[in-house]
């Protein structure tokens, strides 16, 4: 297997393209795989180290010394494996290498090195690279067990640098007002060879030398296909097998040039270094005056699309967006009024995005202004225009929030309806159950009890709750002074011998 992060690469190539172009020397190039290739079982497991000898183990007491201890003449010291270190890499033992002028071939036709066992090679070759030419290089890597990988690395060649016809600025290139853009347009950026590729470019203040913002920005010129070289001039048939157009419109932002003393007075020079593939380039510069005239460097827009987002009793939400700056929001400054009397003004240095209104009547017409505050320091803040805001009341004020509130509340009482009556359900279910007994099957009787006598009656029963509940019935029915003389024997003694058995 192979390791991206120790990569296999053109040493002689320029970094700035990747070491994918070589700029120079056309018949030496150089390469490296260190740490590239590796087995990685025999890496981990540390499989080709040095084989101790195997330590004697025993003694009998003198007579055998050594005994469980293996004699030199049965160790392993020939053949493939000894007990010696193998040399290797990473687990790989040794390489194979091939070259050949062009970049269509996917195999070697030979390999020039064999058993090669450095990790870099430098080649020379007997004849000079032209501008767009290629050059291709396979390693194949093995193991002690003959297990091989092979890749190959394609090295492309041009040492010339790229035109430009002309360059052209282009302010405010967007209609909106708020869109801070700018864009610069090359014409006749060309390499036949690579193709132009990049452009890196920077904003240098005139009056001081210094580099606005320490930094420097990257356009990056797009692929385009067939269709689009058809109809626009191209840099095609590239070695790389891209194509770049040869007019470059790129955008960028006049947020960038606003880090100066005096934006009245200043003058910047815009630095643009434009590559091709191949890391080389040629530089252009133009000057920027008048820097006022870009839209957003001097512009202090104070916020937008400002709406009332809910309201509560007497006050009111207002919500709101920023709009787009080149600077830094230090704050906001309010003024909220009823027919021309100021209700409440106030600085805030907090970047937030509301703001609470207070003194709302019913069928009142109230006004808002609104300003941002820009700045790098608070104490030095810049005010930007105002953004008006009016809203008027109706004459009964609904609390957004009732609504909602109403909706909670019935949503509660129908929770406390359900609980009470699933409250309900499983006390009866639970009394049910308690008063539920096995079905019995029971005969009141009593051999001493005259046939009417009510205790002595023979009946059966389901269970032992009917025939409580027929008892108490009857009892019911002779209560009354006339039926209670019939629980009353034939000389007036009471019956209380009379026993009920339920068998």
């Amino acid at each position: 297997m192979s390791d991206k992060s120790n990569p296999f690469y053109a040493t002689s190539g320029n970094s700035i393209a990747n070491y994918e172009w070589q700029n120079s020397n056309p018949k030496t190039f150089s390469f490296s795989w260190k740490n590239h290739f590796l087995n990685k079982i025999h890496e981990d497991g540390n499989f080709l180290a040095r084989i101790r000898l195997f330590p004697e183990s025993l003694s009998d007491g003198g007579d055998r010394n050594g005994y469980k201890s293996i004699p030199d003449k049965y160790d392993d010291t020939k053949g493939t494996r000894s007990r010696d270190a193998i040399p290797n890499e990473r687990g790989i033992i040794k390489y194979d290498v091939a070259y050949n002028i062009g970049k269509d071939q996917s195999s070697p036709p030979t390999y020039q090195y064999t058993n090669y066992k450095n990790n870099s090679i430098e080649i020379s070759e007997y004849q000079n690279l032209r501008d767009g030419n290629s050059f291709s290089v396979w390693v194949k890597a093995y193991d002690i067990l003959g297990n091989t990988k092979e890749e190959r690395f394609v090295l492309h060649y041009d040492s010339s640098r790229p035109d430009v016809s002309s360059e052209e600025l282009q302010k405010n290139v967007e209609e909106d007002e708020m869109n801070f853009t700018s864009s610069v347009r090359i014409l006749g950026a060309s390499d036949p060879h690579s193709g132009v590729k990049r452009i890196k470019y920077r904003f240098r203040a005139q009056s001081t030398g210094k580099v606005i913002n320490d930094r420097e920005y990257e356009y990056l010129n797009p692929t385009r296909d067939e269709s689009y070289c058809n109809r626009n001039p191209c840099d095609s048939n590239l070695p790389t097998g891209e194509s770049f157009g040869k007019t470059i419109d790129f955008h960028f932002s006049n947020c960038y040039v606003t880090n100066v003393s005096d934006v009245f007075l200043e003058t910047v020079i815009m630095e643009m270094n434009i590559y091709n593939s191949a890391g080389l380039y040629v530089s252009r510069s133009m000057q920027i005056s008048n820097l006022t005239s870009l839209r957003g460097v001097h512009n202090y827009f104070g916020p937008i699309e400002i709406k009332i987002s809910d309201t509560f009793g007497k006050s009111v939400r207002i919500f709101w967006n920023w709009a787009p700056s080149c600077y830094s929001i230090q704050g906001f400054q309010f003024t909220y009024s009823r027919d021309g009397q100021t209700l409440q003004s106030e600085v805030i240095f907090k970047v937030q995005n509301w703001i609470i209104l207070d003194y709302v009547e019913a069928g009142g017409s109230y006004h808002l202004q609104l300003y941002t505050l820009y700045g790098e320091e608070p104490k030095n803040s810049i005010k930007s225009v105002a953004s008006n805001f009016s809203f008027s009341t109706p004459e009964k004020l609904q609390d957004s929030n009732s609504d909602n509130l109403s909706i909670l509340y019935g949503v509660i009482a129908v929770l406390c309806i359900c609980l009470v009556v699933v409250g309900c359900l499983i006390a009866w279910i639970i009394r049910s159950g308690a008063c539920k007994r096995p079905k019995e099957t029971r005969e009141v009787t009593n051999a001493r009890s005259p046939p009417g006598d009510l205790m002595s009656r023979p009946d059966t029963y389901d269970t032992v709750d009917d025939a409580c509940n027929t008892a108490y019935q009857e009892l019911g029915q002779i209560s009354s002074p006339s039926n209670y003389d019939q629980l009353r024997g034939p000389n007036n003694e009471s019956r209380q011998d009379k026993r009920t058995s339920y068998n």
